[in-house]
């Protein structure tokens, strides 16, 4: 016998404050076009509990994480295992905000304290993974990749189906960096759409290695029609899914580890006469701004993270995956051919990582400083972490 629960709340700004994710922005935002949410699933399994959380956030520190974990301990007086992800809007406030640090917090752990648990004891799953790029392509001019990946894990107690995790690598960049308002972005008005729609169920969204992936090349416009219209397109294909017959497998027990990963990091030297000149005005732009965003790390090298959190939830043969870097598409393929879906954003929040030996000049180049022996120990430990 074990028990689950599930809930969201609300942890839209309480007061003005500055977006997270492009660097033009600069002024405290009031409007909101969206409620931000963070959507939480909970599993207790006789000496530990296990919490999964899924925030309308551009990434949250690894210090919260450890602070609600510390605080699941305390509240249920048992073992806890805590996975913060997020959802990477860029249109949710900055988690360095030390007010909205506290906000989210207190939101989070009121949400915990009061869930409401499920006894079962036959908990279940389906999965179904498949290439789908119809909401995002790669974002390189000239490249292509087939490891853009849309996941349904569906979960059931006995014949009843009780919620969804989603996993799909997209970036949710689809509204241009001036967007003056709030806004949880494809994902967020995905799972209003779904929650809407099948009352009762529990949608929760988890962001795959979208590094190389964005909406660039598929969105009609940079605003919110236009996410919409992305939006609907990937409800329909979830919808779709959902009714394609799939096999039941248990989900009981379920198991949790983590690792942590040492790296090591050193700069690229990008020549800028190796620039490519047929790359979108767009890729040009970011590409001058990664210069200056390497500069600026060449200065604080010594102080770049000395190893990250890796780790998995485990729930029978499913595997969830774990990692706080900005990964390459690529990653995916790190993860093995089973029952295995990768998040990112998640155990913290940390740079892009590209495929070892990328040559491809993008902003990326610049801003990722693992060396590629890191990435590759990277891809070895999240194939572990698939196969445990």
């Amino acid at each position: 016998m074990m028990k689950y629960a599930y809930t969201q709340v609300d942890i839209s700004p309480l007061q003005p404050m500055k977006p997270a994710g492009f660097i033009q922005q600069t002024v405290e935002l009031n409007d909101q076009k969206d409620t931000l949410h963070a959507r939480i699933l909970m599993l207790d399994q006789e000496d530990t509990i296990f919490c999964l959380i899924s925030s309308d956030s551009l990434g949250m520190a690894a210090d919260m994480q450890e602070r609600i974990k510390a605080y699941c301990e305390t509240r249920y007086a048992k073992k806890a295992a805590v996975t913060n992800c997020c959802t990477h809007t860029h249109f949710a406030p900055s988690y360095k905000d030390t007010r909205y640090q506290e906000q989210y917090f207190t939101e989070v752990c009121t949400a915990i304290r009061d869930i409401k648990f499920h006894e079962t004891d036959h908990l279940t799953y389906t999965f179904h993974r498949e290439f789908y790029d119809g909401v995002g392509k790669s974002r390189i001019s000239n490249h292509s990749t087939d490891l853009i990946l849309l996941s349904l894990i569906e979960l059931y107690d006995t014949d009843s189906r009780i919620g969804t995790i989603i996993d799909y690598n997209c970036h949710p960049t689809i509204h241009n960096g001036d967007t003056p308002y709030f806004t949880a972005e494809y994902p967020g008005y995905l799972l209003k759409q779904l929650q809407q729609k099948y009352s009762g169920e529990f949608f929760t969204f988890l962001q795959g290695p979208a590094g190389d992936v964005s909406t660039r090349f598929t969105r009609s416009a940079q605003d919110y029609e236009a996410m919409i219209e992305l939006s609907d397109r990937l409800q329909k294909r979830i919808e779709e899914i959902r009714i394609l017959p799939k096999e039941k497998k248990n989900a009981l027990p379920f198991r949790f580890t983590s690792v942590d990963l040492p790296l090591n990091h050193a700069l690229r030297e990008i020549p800028l006469s190796d620039i490519p000149v047929n790359i979108t005005p767009r890729e040009l732009e970011t590409i001058q701004v990664g210069q200056k965003v390497q500069a600026e790390l060449a200065q604080h090298i010594d102080e770049l993270p000395k190893q990250i959190l890796l780790s998995v939830l485990c729930m029978g043969d499913l595997h969830i995956v774990f990692s706080p870097n900005e990964l390459f598409s690529y990653y995916n393929s790190c993860i093995g051919d089973g029952d295995a879906v990768l998040s990112c954003y998640s155990n913290g929040y940390e740079a892009y990582v590209t495929d070892p030996n990328f040559k491809t000049i993008t902003y990326e180049s610049y801003t990722d400083t693992l060396t590629d022996e890191t990435k590759e120990e990277y891809c070895k430990a999240l194939k572990k972490l698939g196969a445990y």
